[in-house]
């Protein structure tokens, strides 16, 4: 139980050591709206050391943090996928890595900025849907409809899988996150968003819709006629910066930027990123100045 007397929000990340900043900053997000102990944080590694584990657990004083070490036989490799790496595969193994007195997990990628209390999330009724997401909106979806025979009609919606809400009661009793990964591998991983894809099919007219204010991604700026799609928030409640345009990038604008490197410097690994991807103090004060001029104000 969590000090204030109910069920804690189990949440979960997968990372390796290339990310355990990334990873930090996420939790260090989502600790500023929760009330200490109200919530435990399952990390999913490939074998960080026990000084980084230590070093990541600084970011959530007052929290509990698990670590799960995915082991080279409990996931395949994944190879000639460019910057990706096996870790983007270990949420499909969420059901046998997860503690099992966990009936509910909230999935977050390690590229994200939570700004808002996960208790709305965790609280989500899915609606007897065994996961809940946000619609892409983005991404064209019809090859994926042809190639697999999924029906076109009636929802026919495609998700983004980098905020989910995982019933994992019933992925244990269905296996479904395990045939996911199936389809991946007998696919030879010829699939353009690897596991996203892999989910939605198996999933296809079977999740929730969460409001898309949970997931927001670089297209949905203020501007975006589409920004309508996130209210009655004001405001991102999850920041999600997809593709390879990060924050932590020198030459990469994003009109987020400035949150991240806002909850970075709450953590010990400011000075490493900075130092990792040269991002200069003139680089970064632009950073928060356009940041404030766009969104603080």
């Amino acid at each position: 139980m969590s000090a204030t007397g109910q069920s804690p929000i189990n949440v979960a990340l997968a990372f390796d050591d290339a990310y355990a900043a990334h990873g930090s900053v996420v939790i260090a997000s989502a600790i500023r709206h929760l009330a200490p102990g109200s919530a435990r944080f399952l990390c999913l590694h490939d074998g960080l050391g026990e000084a980084r584990r230590k070093q990541v657990e600084g970011a959530a004083p007052g929290f509990e943090i698990l670590w799960h070490e995915v082991r080279p036989g409990d996931m395949p490799e994944l190879t000639g996928k460019g910057y990706l790496s096996r870790v983007t595969l270990f949420r499909l193994g969420l059901h046998r890595f997860a503690p099992s007195d966990w009936a509910r997990v909230i999935y977050l990628d390690s590229d994200i900025i939570v700004d808002d209390d996960l208790g709305e999330l965790w609280r989500l009724d899915l609606g007897g849907k065994p996961i809940a997401a946000v619609p892409d909106i983005y991404q064209d979806h019809s090859a994926l409809v042809k190639r697999f025979g999924l029906d076109p009609s009636a929802d026919g919606m495609y998700f983004n899988a980098g905020v989910l809400v995982i019933d994992l009661e019933s992925a244990r009793r269905t296996n479904d996150l395990a045939t996911g990964l199936g389809l991946l591998v007998n696919n030879g991983f010829d699939l353009d968003f690897l596991d996203q894809d892999a989910l939605n099919v198996v999933f296809w007219n079977r999740w929730a819709r969460i409001n898309p204010a949970w997931n927001v991604q670089r297209y949905m700026s203020r501007s975006d006629p589409g920004r309508s799609l996130w209210a009655p928030h004001t405001l991102p409640a999850i920041i999600h910066y997809i593709t390879s345009d990060k924050p932590w990038k020198r030459d990469v604008w994003h009109p987020w930027a400035g949150a991240y490197w806002t909850v970075l410097h709450t953590t010990s690994f400011a000075r490493e990123v900075i130092a990792r991807y040269g991002v200069t103090w003139r680089a970064r004060l632009r950073i928060w100045f356009r940041y404030w001029m766009s969104h603080v104000r």
